[in-house]
């Protein structure tokens, strides 16, 4: 059904833009690769317009459906947001939601915390553990009188095997769980009492770690965030599975994840880009067809004199020889324009005129340059038409020396590609087995 309705589409927006099209351009390449009368070639350009148009807007309009629909059924559709713990003994990971805040998009960093064990507990342990915590938690601050730089409030002792929790007593909002210091420009110290807890299994220990630091009055949009994160943390805590089904609203904010609405756009941005690089193929199409056509005339073109040369020195007329010449030349397309010319002039317009036509529709140089010569002879009866034939004969002969040294240039620059490659896939094989031999 789409098919049969994007051609009637593509006809009507053609028949409105036309005139702001640049038509003369496009007639005059596609004239170039089709030898036809102009009515026909008319109705190919109207064709090629009207393909372009049809297949553009068929992806346009394709891509733009199918991102209102994605973006329709992700809005109205309630996925469950799942936090995949990791088993007992595992470790603790971080997701990223999306919420909605004052009608702004906020991103949110949840730690996903993982199931515990029971175990044994020993008091050493955890004394092992709060010495390295005293080690650590000031970071790069001198002492806890004084604190001006972030705090390091690490998760876990990972060489005893302990979790470790911080609370923050009185919820400060001068420092955060991560022991990130939220600002700098309180006028004089804070006290802030840090509860660094250790847990293995069952079993706990807490420390207060009281600390001085400036701190300021959280903004509406960071204290929702932290009523996001705890509230995420408390559901975590309370569960005991491993994939722990989010509610539709934390805290009153309803989550997602990050990016969720960035598919359709992405789907539309793409189609628009694919409708882009249409148009653009169905340009270089034709420019193709126009090189490959240039190249098969201009080796032609050498024998095409020779014949020329031949047939006019046996005292055929220039008439005669073209049409001597459409039998034998080699290449289709220039036979096609040369009885496309005698079929002209065999239609009563005038051989100068006819050839002339020929020269502009071939659109090269050297055919331009020889039909000039014969359009004089034809005026003025050139006696020296043989020897000024004789003379294109060697030029083209050269021409076709030097088209031909340029393809093998080209041929032998495409070549490299796959040789780099090669050397690549060899430098990785040699290099690779090496590098993981290496003792450090």
């Amino acid at each position: 059904m789409m098919r049969e309705l994007k051609r009637p589409v593509g006809s009507f927006l053609y028949r409105k833009i036309h005139r702001f099209l640049n038509m003369r351009t496009i007639r005059e390449r596609m004239r170039k690769i089709h030898v036809v009368l102009e009515d026909e070639l008319t109705r190919l350009c109207e064709e090629y317009c009207i393909r372009i148009l049809s297949n553009s807007l068929l992806v346009f309009f394709g891509t733009l459906v199918l991102s209102v629909g994605l973006a329709v059924y992700m809005n109205r559709t309630k996925t469950s947001i799942v936090l995949n713990r990791e088993s007992y003994g595992g470790d603790e990971t971080v997701t990223q939601l999306e919420t909605e805040i004052n009608g702004e998009k906020q991103m949110i960093s949840v730690d996903v915390l993982p199931l515990t064990y029971d175990a044994e507990s020993i008091e050493e342990a955890f004394d092992k553990g709060f010495a390295y915590i005293d080690s650590v938690y000031l970071g790069t601050n001198e002492n806890a009188d004084h604190i001006t730089e972030d705090l390091e409030l690490i998760d876990s002792v990972d060489e005893l095997g302990l979790r470790v929790s911080w609370e923050i007593e009185d919820e400060s909002d001068i420092v955060d769980y991560r022991g990130e210091i939220i600002d700098h420009r309180l006028d004089e110290p804070v006290l802030v009492n840090l509860v660094a807890t250790l847990s293995y299994e069952d079993f706990s220990a807490s420390r207060n770690y009281p600390v001085k630091v400036a701190g300021r009055e959280k903004n509406e949009t960071e204290k929702a965030i932290e009523t996001i994160q705890e509230a995420l943390d408390m559901l975590q805590r309370k569960s005991d599975t491993s994939s722990l089904v989010l509610p539709e609203t934390v805290a009153g904010y309803h989550l997602q994840h990050t990016g969720t609405m960035r598919l359709p756009v992405l789907v539309f941005v793409l189609g628009g880009i694919f409708s882009i690089l249409l148009v653009y193929k169905e340009y270089s199409d034709i420019r193709t067809k126009e090189k490959k056509r240039n190249e098969e005339l201009l080796m032609a073109y050498p024998s095409f004199v020779d014949l020329m040369s031949l047939y006019m020195g046996a005292g055929l007329t220039v008439k005669g020889s073209l049409s001597r010449a459409v039998v034998q030349s080699d290449s289709p397309v220039l036979a096609e324009e040369l009885n496309y010319t005698l079929n002209e002039i065999q239609s009563g317009i005038p051989e100068t005129e006819g050839y002339y036509r020929l020269s502009n529709r071939l659109g090269l140089p050297v055919y331009q340059k020889i039909f000039t010569l014969l359009s004089q002879n034809i005026k003025k009866g050139t006696r020296d038409i043989l020897n000024l034939l004789a003379e294109e004969e060697a030029a083209a002969l050269q021409l076709k020396k030097e088209l031909a040294k340029r393809k093998g240039e080209e041929a032998g620059t495409k070549l490299m590609i796959p040789l780099f490659m090669m050397l690549a896939v060899v430098f990785i094989i040699v290099i690779v087995p090496a590098f993981f031999t290496i003792q450090i």
